[in-house]
């Protein structure tokens, strides 16, 4: 990735010390383990120590966001199947004859 875009800044998540080592190693800016941060998360708050909690808002234009492009687009394309079906429900239904089983003639002939 770095060969395409230098300036990247590459994060990786690791299951052990070795992993992390690796992932360095190969570039990664920053290497996380998990586990390591959920043990984190859990002396702080024995320690009452509560955890800044990270913000949801998005940190990029919406012109830059291509999540909420292709959540944008998936809705569009959502909307236009749904108008599509109920277009094509609203077409006359078929003359179609009744089924009549044997029994069904049977008894109509008494």
């Amino acid at each position: 990735m770095r060969k395409l875009n230098h300036g990247i800044k590459i994060i990786a998540r690791a299951h052990s010390e070795e992993e992390i080592e690796y992932l360095r190693h190969l570039g990664a800016d920053e290497v996380i383990m998990g586990e390591r941060e959920i043990g984190l998360g859990m002396i702080d708050w024995l320690k009452g120590e509560a955890r800044r909690e990270s913000s949801t808002a998005p940190k990029l234009a919406p012109g830059e966001n291509l999540l909420e492009q292709a959540r944008a687009g998936q809705a569009a394309a959502m909307a236009a199947v749904a108008a599509d079906v109920e277009s094509a429900m609203q077409v006359a239904p078929l003359a179609v004859p009744p089924f009549r089983s044997r029994k069904f003639i049977h008894l109509m002939r008494r």
